[in-house]
């Protein structure tokens, strides 16, 4: 036996008592000596760090050595050696160290000092792989602030158009025919806004209970576009914006026709929100990687801070647009999610005062696919 064991294991009973719990445990495990040498380490330790060699190929190694070697694996580093040296300086017990690698698994680190009749013989390192725990926490921080934004849109936004149409309706019985020709115009922005709001909330509730399957078909984008145009024309005319199909009449694809409806509807209904007396175009373009599909407005654009946040979670909240329109962004987030079912990608470029574009690619599916 290597010196090393013999300065830590000082009876044949603790070394079998060692071997046993190390060798059965799912943790990757490590026992170093007070000279940082390692005494003692499990398989699982090896699989963890995708070590090539088995466990015994280790014994005796300086540990200061394998932790420089090793660094290279880790996203922060200097990092993971200045932590290794507060914790061998301070000789006390350290639980639930989070280490990330550069490839994104996440693990857990405990440090266990080792004395034996209070004098300090080495300590033991435990590390556990929980990436799926950190992918099932952050999925599920991801639904609570879905949450929160969905009461937010109960609350708010969807009250709002309702106690609109209830106070018009409240006092129609009392207005004169030209005062219900001026109001009537409300009541259709009003119903618009409602019916879009409450669609994107069915297909949200219904991604986030059941998922949604895209059911893949060849569909006519031309005509997609025209069914859009003419769902939202009452509001584009209601802001002077005009509305420009440059799709040519033979542009097809396969897709899910529904999610390719509400994708559309949400990005032009986004575009006429914040354009006066402009335009809104939707165009496509044949590439390699598929169809990209644009949807281009000269409105007031964004800043560059505004299109960095637009699609991260948590950070959805109502925004008005140039004629107070109200908005939540789920409409955006169902989107980019079915667009992602279809295997694209959701973009945005945009300019303080020259409009924004929006672009998803729709790449070919394969016929296997198709239901």
């Amino acid at each position: 036996m290597p010196s090393a064991q013999l300065s830590l294991l000082r009876s044949d009973y603790l070394q079998a008592k060692l071997y046993h719990i190390i060798d059965s445990s799912q943790e990757g495990m490590l026992v170093e000596n007070e000279n940082r040498e390692v005494v003692l380490v499990n398989q699982r330790f090896c699989d963890i760090f995708n070590l090539p060699i088995a466990p015994d190929q280790l014994l005796g190694r300086d540990c200061n050595a394998l932790a420089e070697e090793s660094k290279r694996w880790f996203k922060n580093p200097d990092g993971f050696i200045a932590r290794i040296s507060v914790l061998l300086a301070q000789r006390t017990l350290a639980v639930g160290d989070e280490l990330e690698l550069l490839h994104g698994q996440v693990l857990e680190r405990d440090y266990v000092p080792i004395f034996l009749e209070d004098k300090y013989i080495g300590h033991l390192w435990t590390y556990r792989d929980v990436t799926e725990k950190r992918q099932a926490y952050q999925k599920m921080r991801e639904l609570n602030e879905q949450k929160d934004t969905l009461l937010s849109i109960l609350t708010h936004d969807l009250k709002s158009p309702m106690n609109t149409l209830q106070g018009v309706l409240g006092m129609w019985e009392s207005l004169s025919f030209e005062e219900m020709k001026s109001f009537s115009g409300q009541i259709k922005k009003s119903v618009e806004t409602t019916v879009i709001l409450m669609d994107n909330l069915l297909h949200w509730a219904i991604s986030q209970r059941h998922g949604m399957k895209p059911e893949f078909r060849r569909v006519n984008l031309s005509l997609v576009v025209e069914e859009t145009f003419r769902l939202v024309i009452h509001s584009a005319d209601a802001k002077n914006n005009r509305l420009v199909n440059q799709v040519l009449i033979d542009t097809e694809l396969v897709a899910d026709v529904n999610m390719l409806r509400l994708v559309l509807r949400n990005l032009v209904t986004n575009a006429n929100k914040f354009t006066d007396n402009g335009m809104i175009s939707v165009s496509a373009m044949q590439a390699a990687n598929g169809l990209t599909i644009s949807v281009a407005d000269t409105g007031v654009g964004m800043t560059e801070e505004q299109r960095r946040n637009l699609f991260r979670s948590g950070t959805q909240r109502s925004t008005q647009g140039t004629a107070n329109e109200r908005g939540t962004g789920l409409g955006l987030l169902l989107c980019r999610d079915f667009v992602s079912q279809h295997g694209g990608e959701l973009s945005v470029s945009s300019q303080v005062g020259s409009g924004s574009v929006f672009r998803f690619t729709i790449p070919p599916i394969e016929p296997a696919d198709w239901n």
